[in-house]
């Protein structure tokens, strides 16, 4: 069974954004069904994702706990009962970790395989008039560097995307239950670098989808002469071929510096928005302490959150280019398929 039929050739950009969201909405779909059959290792590693978020919010907590209720009154024992409870959740995150990484590892790894069977059986079938007219490295490249590009979206992209949105949620939740004031300050930092991610993610796109196109044709052609060879040398091509091939990997280049410019202005927007909101509990939160409106426990839990806050941000991003890239290998792969 298809979700969507997905049949764009990838040398040109679609109409508009409502179709390129629909576009990208049905590739997922479709990619979403081979991991079906392992739905219930997916479940596992979600659970195991939302327990490490549980426990990474913890932290924060139990160090809040431990200034206000216990060193602030010169209680040694009960500082030695957070302490040990500290650790323990430190101890519980690193083992959920390793699940993580070992259940996504697997279910990305069974779903990947069912792929690479599917296009290989798909190649074989395909008339041999096809294989005329389509250069060997043209199906080498899908059946090899374009499924290792939905590989890494399989093992690193969909589920640890939804662990980083619940480790968003849960650290939103311990901000605004802390303190609602400091949180609705602190967060202000949010609708500016939601807006650069809009931007971000416009720009990265089309970067992605053009120099994934581009690295096609000079898999083909390297292929195409290497294969060739002989033939090239008789008709004395290797100066005209060297200048094609050096005008393919001139394009390359162009696109992977385009696409590296987007991605070197925005992770320093966003530390430049974690120093602020940093500065922002510093003023306003250690006014308010000094005042004694909020406890300094209050305070060092926030700078602690914040810093554990931009990180699944960080993430969020350098999975969003993995999802282009494998968005980008999807639409080549199910061409093929599709024939």
């Amino acid at each position: 069974m298809r979700a969507t039929r997905a049949h764009v050739s990838p040398s040109f950009p679609l109409g508009g954004d409502e179709e390129r969201v629909e576009y990208d909405l049905g590739l997922a779909l479709r990619l979403l069904w081979y991991l079906r059959p392992y739905g219930w290792l997916g479940l596992i590693s979600l659970t195991v994702m939302a327990l490490d978020a549980v426990l990474d919010a913890l932290g924060p907590y139990l160090t809040k706990v431990a200034i206000d209720e216990h060193i602030a009154k010169g209680d040694l024992e009960g500082l030695w009962t957070v302490v040990l409870l500290y650790l323990g959740c430190s101890g519980a995150g690193a083992i959920t970790q390793f699940l993580r990484v070992y259940f996504l590892q697997l279910t990305g790894q069974k779903a990947i395989m069912g792929l690479r069977l599917q296009i290989f059986g798909h190649l074989l079938r395909l008339p041999a008039s096809w294989h005329d007219k389509t250069p060997v490295g043209t199906s080498v490249s899908r059946a090899v560097s374009d499924v290792e590009a939905i590989q890494e979206l399989f093992t690193q992209g969909v589920i640890v995307v939804i662990g980083d949105i619940l480790a968003l949620l849960a650290i939103v939740a311990a901000l605004f239950w802390l303190d609602l004031r400091l949180a609705l300050v602190t967060l202000a930092v949010v609708p500016p670098l939601a807006l650069a991610t809009l931007i971000y993610r416009r720009k990265a796109r089309r970067a992605y989808r053009e120099l994934r196109s581009t690295v096609a044709k000079v898999n083909a052609f390297l292929q195409e002469n290497l294969s060739g060879i002989r033939t090239v040398q008789l008709l004395g091509l290797e100066e005209r071929n060297g200048k094609r091939f050096k005008n393919l990997n001139m394009a390359m280049r162009d696109q992977h510096i385009r696409s590296i410019k987007y991605t070197s202005i925005f992770f320093p927007f966003v530390e430049v928005m974690g120093a602020l909101a940093l500065g922002t509990i510093l003023l306003y939160g250690g006014g308010r302490a000094l005042q004694g409106q909020i406890e300094l426990g209050v305070l060092v839990a926030f700078i602690q959150y914040m810093k554990r806050f931009f990180q699944p941000v960080r993430d969020l991003a350098e999975k969003y280019n993995l999802l282009q890239a494998a968005m980008a290998a999807s639409e080549r792969v199910f061409e093929v398929l599709d024939l």
